[in-house]
């Protein structure tokens, strides 16, 4: 009898926040072809194997201009300041991953 296994896989996408909050969403970035893409390793195990991979379907399927993988300085800690202030200025799109 062959074995299955079952997997939910949940949409990270945002509709809109709960009216209470204090921020915005961030506005979409439309289409991907010819943007720069910043993607965020935040060095938990696999992070960095999930940012090459999401790297390479992105590079396959979207042609974007740049894809560039910012690696956090320790698992747990926040980007620092001018790094932050960097992706803002460059990049058109950013994904951050979580794993463990």
């Amino acid at each position: 009898m062959p074995l299955t296994t079952t997997k939910i896989v949940l949409s990270p996408r945002a509709e809109k926040l709960h009216p209470d909050a204090k921020s915005q969403l961030a506005a979409r970035a439309g289409s991907l072809t010819d943007k720069s893409i910043c993607l965020v390793d935040n060095r938990k195990p696999n992070a960095g194997l999930l940012m090459e991979s999401i790297a390479a379907v992105l590079s396959r399927d979207y042609a974007p201009r740049q894809i560039t993988i910012v690696k956090k300085p320790r698992a747990g800690a926040a980007l620092p300041k001018e790094v932050l202030e960097d992706i803002v200025a460059k990049y058109d799109a950013v994904v951050e991953g979580i794993c463990s």
